[in-house]
């Protein structure tokens, strides 16, 4: 979102300046673990306050069917240039029909799947920062699946990846998403 210090010099004018500042909240923590008692408690506050500084779109969170672990921060609506906001649908929750052929690498499955998402929104989905050398192990055969949400075959490539999440961001003008996966030890 653009800062409100920055006066466009003409009405063409198309540079953002990144609002800053930090989210802060307090929660609880497990004694033993050090991890938060109530994951899902500390999402929707972290969504709170995000949503409270106006930035220029609104999330929602969702729990992955039969996985406690696993949550999914979507997209709900998007504001545009003029910061009307409108509805957004995430891509990842399209369905797609993956087949691992034997000896195929993880590029080559997750550059179908991202065609296909691309087919299905009409936007442009690429694949952005991940563990290239990865990539080009052969793909496990349990990735095949047949008309599951993408989101599902992501879980399950990030986990094949040996890392627990995934993310995808997008870029409005540009209508690009980009997924990535983060290296392993990299921070979460």
């Amino acid at each position: 979102m653009t800062s409100p210090k920055y006066g466009p010099k003409s009405a063409d004018d198309r540079v953002y300046f990144p609002r800053g500042g930090s989210l802060d909240l307090q929660f609880q923590v497990s004694p033993g673990t050090q991890e938060a008692q109530d994951p899902a408690a500390v999402i929707e506050a972290l969504l709170t306050e995000y949503h409270a500084r106006g930035y220029p779109a609104k999330y929602t969170m969702e729990r992955r069917a039969g996985e406690p672990g696993w949550f999914y921060v979507l997209p709900d609506q998007l504001a545009d240039r003029r910061g009307v906001f409108g509805k957004a649908e995430p891509v990842t929750k399209a369905r797609v029909s993956v087949v691992v052929r034997q000896g195929e690498n993880l590029y080559s499955v997750m550059n179908e799947v991202l065609k296909e998402l691309s087919s299905i929104s009409g936007e442009r989905v690429g694949l952005g920062a991940a563990a290239a050398n990865q990539f080009f192990q052969p793909a496990s055969p349990n990735l095949t699946s047949t008309g599951e949400a993408a989101s599902t075959f992501l879980d399950d490539t990030a986990l094949t990846l040996g890392v627990n999440f995934w993310q995808v961001l997008y870029a409005l003008d540009l209508k690009l998403h980009v997924l990535s996966f983060p290296g392993p030890g990299q921070p979460e």
